[in-house]
């Protein structure tokens, strides 16, 4: 026999035939797994992406809430104790000493323009009334502002939370204020999102 006639005998046209109908077979499932699998990946991970935000989103509003729970007993201790510094201080101290994440902790008046501040000397009132948050917690007055984050003339990275004081007469009469290491919020979100 020739060479052109072994190719198409009946055996070469039958294992050509059944090889195609298995390509044609394996692709047609591959195509219909795909379909019916893709979906149900993008539902998962849509909801376990839903799942992560929402986790976050709490755990985040709790430690806020936490931080802003923090300057809100400052505020308040200056009603109680008026302008007694060493009041203050400790407990500006036990605030700071109470959370890792604080760096400081202070009181600033307006009308005798100085800051009772715990580290002592971390804030002065010149770098409070120069300061961003500053007005910005006199304008949400009632209401904690967190500023954006800023450097401290050491290199540290922090975001301030203030509220206002007000003297007898109900008027603003400065702010109460607590910084807390801006890491810390990053390492907070990293957190959530690995688990």
């Amino acid at each position: 026999m020739t060479t052109a006639k072994r190719s198409f005998s009946l055996a070469n046209i039958i294992v050509l035939g059944i090889t195609f109908l298995v390509l044609l077979l394996l692709t047609a499932l591959g195509v219909t797994i795909y379909v019916r699998v893709k979906p149900l990946n993008e539902n998962q991970f849509t909801d376990k992406l839903m799942t992560t935000m929402r986790l976050t989103d709490s755990t985040l509003a709790a430690y806020f809430n936490g931080i802003s729970n923090s300057t809100q007993q400052l505020s308040i201790a200056v009603d109680n104790y008026a302008y007694d510094e060493e009041a203050l201080l400790a407990l500006e101290e036990l605030i700071v000493e109470s959370n890792d994440d604080l760096i400081s902790a202070s009181v600033s008046y307006m009308d005798t323009e100085e800051t009772i501040c715990y580290p002592d000397g971390e804030l002065t009132y010149s770098d409070v009334d120069s300061s961003e948050w500053f007005g910005y917690a006199q304008d949400f007055d009632g209401m904690p502002y967190f500023s954006p984050v800023y450097e401290k003339p050491d290199g540290t990275l922090v975001i301030a939370c203030a509220l206002t004081i007000h003297d007898e007469y109900g008027e603003i009469n400065g702010v109460a204020a607590v910084e807390l290491l801006a890491e810390s919020v990053g390492i907070l979100v990293g957190d959530e999102t690995t688990m």
